[in-house]
């Protein structure tokens, strides 16, 4: 047997390599493919929490009274701006315990002894975890036999810090401070 040359290894290992590259004329600009497998992180699911409230308010400012002044209505207009009320609210969630500032818009009407605040504005509620931002509108309803003043207003805020990609939405019911508040805390759609 006679020895292999080092010539012949070198040829034999040309071969090799360049073998695959030749192909038949059906493989010619083939792409090459490779298969790769990502596994994509669980998807965590925020819950909706129910939450109740109370809050206790002060007027920071009465704002602009403007319009004709309706008879018995207690009231020296018949559109309010930029009335301003900070309210402190404790809750069973302590993302909604925070500190709001309202401010509203309203217009005054009257049915007969019936006079209706319709109420519009923004608030704003901020503890340290985080801050809610919205919007609100409702009603303000007394009577010249009931003066207590009924206010059913609808609130929704969005959170950011703390609070981002969650949305409260909530309803507050009440005459005399403290108001309820009935909602919840749910993820932003």
């Amino acid at each position: 047997m006679r020895p292999v040359s080092l010539r012949w290894l070198i040829l034999i290992a040309l071969v090799v390599l360049l073998l695959p590259a030749c192909g038949d004329s059906a493989d010619e600009g083939a792409a090459t493919t490779v298969a790769t497998t990502t596994t994509a992180a669980p998807e965590t699911t925020i819950p909706t929490v129910e939450v109740t409230a109370q809050t206790d308010c002060v007027v920071d400012s009465d704002g602009t009274w403007s319009g004709p002044v309706l008879p018995e209505s207690g009231e020296p207009g018949s559109a309010q701006r930029d009335f301003v009320m900070t309210c402190t609210a404790t809750s069973s969630d302590p993302r909604a315990a925070v500190e709001w500032v309202n401010t509203a818009d309203c217009d005054l009407t009257a049915n007969g002894e019936q006079f209706v605040a319709d109420c519009r504005g923004t608030t704003t509620g901020t503890n340290d975890e985080g801050t809610w931002e919205g919007t609100f509108a409702g009603t303000s309803t007394w009577s010249t036999t009931n003066p207590a003043h009924l206010h059913v207003i609808e609130q929704t805020a969005t959170g950011s810090g703390g609070y981002e990609g969650l949305t409260y939405v909530t309803t507050i019911e009440g005459s005399d401070f403290p108001w309820s508040l009935t909602g919840r805390i749910e993820p932003t759609p």
